[in-house]
């Protein structure tokens, strides 16, 4: 099993295939033999190139440091580090909230008055309209009790209230209802309502402004307690207002300016769904789509980033943020992770500095029987109050897209799915070593190589996981000369069922670093292939060091300053032994990781590759297949002539730079042939323009010179030039080409 896995990293080393160059001999060996050292709890693994330490105090096992001794620099991981992480998979329970959760989006501000004089049509809105020759006013009431409440939508930082009375041409404003004491209340947060002004008295023209030590408020009632009217028996039973304004601090309207929030982003699709305000109308049947096609923004790709203003001067905490997808389970865009952001300011809001977590969707559970969509809540660790909350799609389903119904934010702490709920997770810092760490002498053969070096052997007591026990044994194997050493784990459970959902084979916190590297993300993916595809297989580098898994499906990269070594497996004890992945006595045996040494600090990424790419030629094993490039992995259907050629300058430019030998053949993939059976095109960067004419096969315009430009650019590089030739076209436009070759007479649709 063992020797299976050290070449399995034949798919990762394809730089090995190609031919690379190795370094001076020097860097490639050399390194001494392999010693292990114990000493004061602490045991070392290593050679002249490269070291590292292991704490075993306590039962506990932990990296102190790594060494690399070629360029004098170390790692000492940082808290929070793991040998490894075995997270298990297991369904999900979804809770919902004992209570409705109070959502902090605001609406515009509203006016309600005690009464309205119908005759008048005076309705309250009026009040707050921003139009001094409108107004509200109340029928007859008991004496002092009219009164009128503007609420915000929401809560507002308020210092002033402006009360202006109707005004008529023969009345001035002495028209019925003028307000001439008050008594003035706002209310809070909880819905109470405290006194600002007991008993004050209005000017007798004009705008009357009230102001206060400033208060957090989610509404203000202005109450007449006497009022004008041309009869002194109807005196105090009536009341009006023209306008009745709220300003903050600045002096600012929280009445006329009360907007909702807003939603901007990088992508938004103008032939489907209802753009970036359906994510916000409260309405689960309405929804927003990434563009694919007509619409503003990135095409097809993530992360998408997602924009909420929540308006000048909002002030309301929060901290839940509750996400709804399309009411269509399986839609595509549906989020699977997420992650959250929040500042006042909106141009540096998805900085690392403002995130505020990272979160998975559980689609299984975020949907009625019916298909329809459900709301889904997750909790930050501590309440927000900033003006702009970014939400970065980082996975949806269907790869390239997010939607989504709904986006909101509530009050209250709410989690739908409990952190880790169900989940069982093997760690080292939840393990206790079981005995002394053995030493042993290892032997392998090697891509025809014979090396010797030494296996170090942690095992750890029996725990419970599942419905059983579990074991795990991490061991570390270094062989003598080399400038890496590579590590594993052994795993036997007695739960059959459990599966595993991923296993970190490598867990550091690398905060501290001086120099690190990692596959840059955000950049989307590789053509359709998604970002999180497209950068598999990469190694990492810190302090000079390489790191990585000898797995090529391996997710290795530094997220929040946490280096690991990640695979995905989804598997169970039950799936190994069907697959013929567990050993004679039943253990799963996991990828392996690297650390290599290089002879850089960090500094210059261009010597650690050079020592990077020594590993790889000593693990590669020559090929006798034909080493080629095909379009079809940078620009599949949507190539031309012009992009044809610059990949293929650019990828013999590459690799002549790191000493690669030409390639065997060069290949356009599809794309190049004319799929158009009207004058109309099926797709115009697929297939070009002008309708196929030919009966067959046909170039379409993206070649005006066929492929004569691009087999004569081969032919310079050295190598031979292929084309891909589907008999009845590609995965695409298969039913046009037949109706082309059936109407020309040359074939028939099958």
């Amino acid at each position: 099993m063992l020797k299976k896995r050290y070449f399995a990293a034949t798919v990762l080393a394809m730089v090995g295939l190609l031919g690379l160059s190795a370094p001076p001999a020097s860097y490639a060996d050399g390194y001494g033999s392999v010693a292990v050292n114990k000493s004061n709890g602490n045991i070392t693994i290593g050679n002249d190139a490269i070291s590292r330490t292991f704490s075993i105090a306590d039962g506990k096992l932990t990296t102190v440091e790594i060494n690399n001794k070629l360029a004098s620099t170390k790692l000492v991981p940082g808290s929070g580090s793991e040998e490894f992480v075995i997270q298990s998979l297991a369904e999900a329970t979804r809770l919902e909230p004992t209570a409705a959760l109070t959502s902090v989006r605001p609406t515009a501000a509203t006016a309600v008055g005690s009464s309205v004089d119908s005759s008048e049509g005076a309705l309250a809105s009026k009040a707050i309209d921003g139009d001094a020759s409108t107004y509200w006013a109340s029928s007859a009431e008991t004496a002092g009790t009219a009164n009128l409440v503007v609420d915000f939508g929401g809560i507002k930082t308020i210092a002033s209230v402006s009360y202006t009375p109707r005004h008529h041409d023969s009345a001035g404003y002495n028209c019925t209802g003028r307000v001439k004491t008050y008594k003035l209340e706002y209310q809070k947060a909880d819905g109470t309502w405290v006194t600002l002004v007991e008993n004050g008295t209005m000017e007798d023209t004009g705008a009357t402004v009230i102001t206060f030590n400033a208060v957090e408020a989610k509404a203000i009632r202005l109450t007449g307690l006497t009022t004008y009217h041309w009869q002194s028996s109807n005196e105090n039973k009536y009341m009006n207002a023209a306008e009745l304004d709220v300003l903050d601090t600045s002096g600012d309207s929280v009445v006329y300016e009360a907007k909702g929030w807003t939603v901007t982003g990088t992508s938004v699709a103008t032939n489907e769904g209802g753009g970036y305000g359906a994510l916000i109308d409260g309405d689960l049947t309405t929804y927003y789509h990434s563009r694919y096609g007509a619409g503003e923004g990135d095409t097809k790709k993530l992360p998408v980033d997602l924009t909420i203003d929540r308006g000048e001067g909002a002030k309301s905490s929060f901290q839940t943020v509750g996400y709804a997808g399309r009411n269509v389970k399986g839609a595509n865009g549906t989020f699977k992770k997420f992650a959250v952001y929040v500042s006042d300011s909106k141009d540096n809001l998805f900085e690392n500095a403002n995130k505020k977590g990272t979160f998975s969707v559980d689609l299984s559970s975020s949907y009625n029987d019916d298909g329809t969509c459900k709301m889904t809540y997750f909790g930050l660790d501590k309440a927000q109050t900033g003006r702009y909350v970014g939400i970065r799609v980082l996975e949806a389903q269907g790869g390239s897209f997010a939607s989504g119904a709904e986006l909101d934010l509530y009050k209250e702490k709410f989690d739908t799915f409990e952190s880790g709920s169900g989940k069982p997770q093997l760690k080292t810092s939840n393990l206790e070593l079981d005995g002394e760490a053995q030493v042993s002498d290892t032997s392998a053969t090697i891509n025809d190589v014979k090396k010797s070096g030494k296996m170090l052997t942690f095992a750890f007591k029996p725990v419970q996981f599942g419905n059983g026990l579990a074991t795990v044994t991490e061991k570390i194997v270094m062989y003598d000369g080399d400038h890496f050493m590579r590590k594993f784990l052994e795993v036997k459970s007695e739960d059959k069922d459990i599966r595993f959902d991923y296993i970190d084979g490598e867990h550091l916190n690398v905060k501290d670093a001086d120099y690190t590297w990692t596959i840059p993300t955000g950049k989307g993916g590789v053509v359709e292939m998604t970002e999180a595809r497209a950068n598999l297989g990469q190694p990492i580098y810190v302090n000079g060091m390489f790191m990585g898994s000898e797995f090529p499906e391996t997710d290795t990269q530094i997220v929040d300053s946490l280096g690991r070594m990640r695979y995905w497996t989804g598997k169970n004890f039950t799936d190994f032994e069907r697959d013929g992945q567990l050993t004679s006595d039943g253990k799963y045996v996991s990828w392996q990781t690297v650390v290599g040494a290089t002879h850089s600090d960090g500094s210059n990424n261009d010597v650690v590759r050079t020592d990077f790419y020594s590993y790889i030629k000593s693990i590669s094993k020559p090929s006798e297949f034909r080493i080629q490039y095909n379009s079809w992995f940078d620009n599949m259907m949507l190539i031309d002539e012009n992009n044809i050629l610059d990949s293929f300058k650019a990828v013999d430019k590459n690799l002549s730079a790191t000493g690669v030998r030409p390639l065997d053949s060069y290949v356009v993939d599809d794309g190049w042939n004319n799929y158009n059976n009207t004058e109309t095109s099926v797709d115009l960067g697929r297939s070009g323009t002008g309708k196929n004419t030919e009966g067959f096969w046909a170039f379409n315009s993206k070649f005006p010179n066929k492929l004569s430009t691009s087999s004569t650019l081969v032919e310079k590089l050295g190598s031979n030039f292929g084309v891909w030739v589907g008999p009845r076209g590609g995965y695409n436009f298969y039913g046009q080409l037949a109706d082309i070759i059936s109407k020309a007479g040359n074939g028939s649709v099958a």
